[in-house]
């Protein structure tokens, strides 16, 4: 991927692309940080299921992944991942159960995984029966506490 490359894609001058990202590793950055943006509330705050609420970002999710995988420590990955495990902490805290950084990392992997059956398997796999799998184990964890 080059930006002359996605210029010309995109219908527009590379002198444009150049001047907005600066960098190939800039336009990454900033492509990783707009998908994961429209995706870090995605397992959290809203009440829909699970799986429709992976379905409506897949794009998104797909963009996500794929540079986590060819680029990873990209500093917007970085970022909206310290972002996403405070939200995460914020969710369990409110479930009543331990919000440490173990605790938050391991439910950020579940929720990731989650998205990621979705991605690869589609149907096939029932994010939504466990989620709430996961949802009752964090109420669980927060009454033994």
């Amino acid at each position: 991927m080059t930006l002359r490359a996605v210029a010309e894609r995109a219908g527009v001058s590379h002198g444009l692309v150049r001047h907005h990202f600066g960098t190939r590793d800039g336009l990454i950055s900033a492509t990783v940080a707009e998908a994961a943006s429209r995706t870090m509330y995605l397992e959290i705050n809203d009440e829909a299921p699970l799986s429709s609420r992976i379905d409506r970002t897949l794009g998104e999710l797909r963009v996500q992944y794929s540079t986590m995988l060819s680029e990873p420590g990209t500093e917007a990955i970085d970022d909206v991942y310290a972002q996403y495990r405070a939200e995460v902490g914020q969710w369990l805290d409110r479930h009543g159960a331990a919000a440490d950084e173990d605790t938050v990392l391991l439910v950020v992997a579940a929720l990731d995984g989650l998205a990621l059956q979705r991605l690869s398997r589609g149907d096939e796999v029932d994010v939504d029966g466990a989620f709430a799998a996961l949802s009752r184990l964090i109420r669980q964890l927060g009454r033994n506490d």
